[in-house]
């Protein structure tokens, strides 16, 4: 198969009842390697939550 810069794939499981997503990194210039990042597309990006306070024990 031939992948490019940003693609995502999905990969099984080793028990293979769910699957983990990588995103293409690098691909060697002769397609032999591919680097792929399995980091959540989020980690390292600055997350902001709005929450509303409900009570107080």
């Amino acid at each position: 198969e031939k992948y490019s810069v940003g693609d995502v794939v999905q990969f099984p499981t080793p028990d293979g009842m769910g699957q983990y997503a990588g995103a293409v990194q690098q691909v060697k210039a002769d397609g032999d390697a591919v680097q792929f990042d399995f980091n959540h597309p989020l980690a390292g990006q600055p997350v902001v939550f709005e929450v509303q306070l409900i009570g107080v024990l």
